[in-house]
């Protein structure tokens, strides 16, 4: 699933979370995980491992949108 998380000092990360079937944003969020990845560019493997407890927001961006954040 493609998103944008908010961090609390502002930042932004655009990317690819993965998720298991049937798996929600709000499951991976709330789970025992102090942390999660999230994939920033696929064609070089570039990662973030970001902290849950300075996540303010994690937006879902449909796929027409996530084109636009087009990997270089």
């Amino acid at each position: 699933m493609f998103v944008s998380v908010k961090m609390h000092d502002g930042d932004r990360f655009r990317g690819y979370v993965h998720l298991a079937p049937g798996e929600r944003i709000q499951d991976l969020l709330n789970d025992e995980r102090k942390f999660f990845p999230i994939q920033m560019n696929s064609d070089v493997g570039e990662m973030a491992i970001l902290s849950k407890k300075f996540v303010v927001s994690v937006e879902e961006v449909d796929d027409n949108k996530a084109r636009s954040f087009a990997f270089s």
